[in-house]
């Protein structure tokens, strides 16, 4: 009988072996931060995934491990951040500001702007 120590060498040649992700390299980090730059209403993270030349799942376990965060997540955090800074420093309207940054409706920006900041965007710009 073996010990759980041994091990059959030939079992450990049989598995496949898969890239160890240890994050994106460098030039993926560039190409995902200017793709949210110039276009961030229209990303998904399967463009980006495309974008940096990887499978939508090898792309969300390197981005999680460069970023500490899902992709998904990442996305959602850089369009309320850019609404927010719209509201801030312009007076377009909130369904402009929504569709401008990736959201279907101003109602959805809304919805998620409020879970985020704990107000409407149209109360929160008065403040």
């Amino acid at each position: 009988m073996r010990t759980s120590s041994e091990t059959k060498p030939e079992a450990r040649e049989e598995r496949p072996s898969f890239p160890q992700t240890g994050g994106l390299a460098g030039w993926q980090k560039r190409l995902v931060e200017a793709a949210a730059r110039e276009r961030l209403a229209e990303l998904t993270v399967g463009k980006l995934a495309d974008e940096v030349r990887l499978s939508r799942y090898w792309f969300s376990r390197a981005f999680r491990s460069s970023y500490g965060i899902p992709p998904a997540e990442w996305l959602q955090d850089r369009r309320l951040r850019e609404a927010e800074r719209r509201l801030r420093v312009t007076d377009d309207t909130v369904e402009r500001i929504a569709l401008d940054v990736g959201y279907r409706s101003g109602s959805q920006l809304a919805r998620m702007f409020r879970r985020r900041m704990g107000a409407s965007p149209s109360v929160w710009r008065r403040r």
